[in-house]
């Protein structure tokens, strides 16, 4: 699967869920981190910055599926399957291009793996 795919998956999950859930914004963000945490992709998450309009954005997820294969392994970060679906679901969220960085890695020996705001297109 290429990167833009995954990006899109993100993006074209974002309107099924607002419709079906009527929330928007920060609330459909939480809606969608249960859900993975659900599906086991993650163990939990923290919103630690969330604001759209900048686009200024940072959240910690705890044993991220990408990367607890490589757990404490690699010099640097490994998740590229669920920042893809992030930055394409927030992108739809902001009506902007958004990409994430992943700045913390469990993989690299971080405790949780963090993701930001880079850049918007």
């Amino acid at each position: 699967m290429k990167t833009w795919e995954i990006n899109r998956a993100g993006y074209r999950v974002t309107d099924y869920w607002a419709k079906a859930s009527g929330l928007k914004g920060r609330d459909l963000a939480i809606v969608a981190f249960e859900a993975v945490k659900e599906f086991n992709w993650i163990s939990d998450y923290e919103i630690v910055k969330f604001d759209l309009a900048k686009p200024d954005i940072m959240f910690r997820v705890w044993d991220l599926m990408d990367c607890t294969p490589f757990r404490g392994k690699e010099k640097k970060t490994t998740s590229h399957y669920f920042r893809g679906i992030v930055s394409g679901f927030i992108s739809k969220l902001a009506d902007k291009r958004i990409v994430f960085i992943e700045t913390k890695c469990i993989a690299k020996g971080d405790p949780y793996c963090e993701f930001r705001t880079e850049r918007t297109l």
